[in-house]
């Protein structure tokens, strides 16, 4: 999965996230003032990737798995 940021110029790659399935969902929370996004991972199912500042994580098996509230609150980006 890869992260752009929209610029005058275009686009900037943000982050790249490895071992991510559909669906794709953004979380109504924020962290570091970037949405988390909620993806799938085969071993542990849906997971939550926090913005570090700089970042999501490169590797979406080693994130929590979502809680139910911020899963049923999600908007979905791909299914």
């Amino acid at each position: 999965m890869l992260v752009f940021r929209g610029t005058e110029a275009g686009f900037t790659l943000v982050s790249s996230s490895n071992i991510v399935l559909a669906p794709i969902r953004i979380s109504p929370y924020s962290v570091n003032g970037w949405r988390s996004l909620i993806v799938y991972t085969k071993d542990k199912g849906d997971v939550v990737l926090h913005f570090s500042g700089t970042r999501y994580p490169a590797d979406p098996s080693l994130q929590p798995k979502v809680r139910q509230v911020e899963l049923e609150a999600a908007s979905s980006a791909i299914q």
